[in-house]
């Protein structure tokens, strides 16, 4: 088993920023900032954050959620949400509705403005994702996606 505190060293100095690890999660974690890094370069000029895109692409790919049904499923605070979707809604990119299913809540829906965004976004964001990914060839780049899937899926299984 892999002690994530042992050293894995290969020669190179911490101070050159070319150190390797075997430690999977320090490697998720670079990965991820590096991936956040290339999205928010291409995201800020839109004016969105990476939670704000979050939240549009959501809403594409689901259809209109409630609040708290957003804020689960993206893991987000239900607090942070409710900012995160006033400044959604200043914005003109989506609208509260109240709920048919239930009238104490709002479904969030994206505006026309919102979808045209989102596609705007979608596409820029395509542009980090091959950056990111470029030392993978076609099928690396699919397995790593499905290998995350698999441990999101599992992650998200445990915690309900």
């Amino acid at each position: 088993m892999e002690d994530n505190l042992a050293p894995r060293w290969t020669g190179r100095s911490l101070r050159s920023g070319d150190v390797r690890t075997n430690r999977v999660g320090q490697l998720l974690f670079v990965a991820s900032q590096a991936a956040q890094e290339l999205a928010t370069e291409r995201l800020e000029p839109l004016g969105l954050t990476a939670r704000g895109w979050g939240v549009l692409a959501t809403l594409v790919e689901s259809g209109p959620l409630t609040q708290i049904e957003l804020a689960h499923g993206m893991a987000i605070d239900r607090t942070a949400m409710v900012y995160l979707l006033d400044h959604l809604e200043v914005a003109g990119l989506v609208r509260r509705v109240r709920s048919p299913r239930d009238r104490r809540a709002f479904e969030i829906h994206l505006t026309d403005t919102g979808h045209d965004l989102q596609r705007t976004a979608a596409a820029e964001l395509r542009k980090s994702a091959r950056a990111l990914l470029a030392p993978l060839d076609t099928q690396e780049r699919e397995q790593l996606r499905d290998l995350l899937a698999r441990i999101i899926e599992n992650w998200q299984a445990s915690t309900t």
